[in-house]
């Protein structure tokens, strides 16, 4: 009876049976696969750089100090003539402030 039973389990109903096409089924071989994306490339690291702004040198920043003390321009013209902003000049005055006390 168990065998029966099995039999019955094994057969697939006419429903789901695949039509013939008249033409004998051929194995054919998977192909290949591709790799997916772009090959990996080993390349030599680039040279380190620093980060940020390059400083001001110390030529700037003495002809900066000296057109302050003189009184004769402003801030703002001062920072134009020495090509830095006038933050960069205000800053240069605390720090020379600092070094002096």
């Amino acid at each position: 009876m168990d065998t029966e039973v099995l039999e019955v389990n094994v057969k697939k109903s006419k429903k789901y049976r695949r039509k013939p096409t008249g033409r004998p089924r051929v194995h054919k071989e998977p192909k290949e696969k591709k790799p997916v994306g772009r090959p990996r490339v080993y390349k030599e690291p680039k040279e380190k750089r620093p980060v940020g702004r390059p400083r001001i040198n110390q030529e700037i920043r003495n002809k900066a100090l000296e057109l302050y003390d003189n009184d004769d321009m402003t801030c703002k013209d001062i920072a134009k003539v020495c090509g830095i902003s006038t933050r960069s000049l205000y800053r240069i005055l605390d720090e020379e402030r600092v070094d002096e006390l």
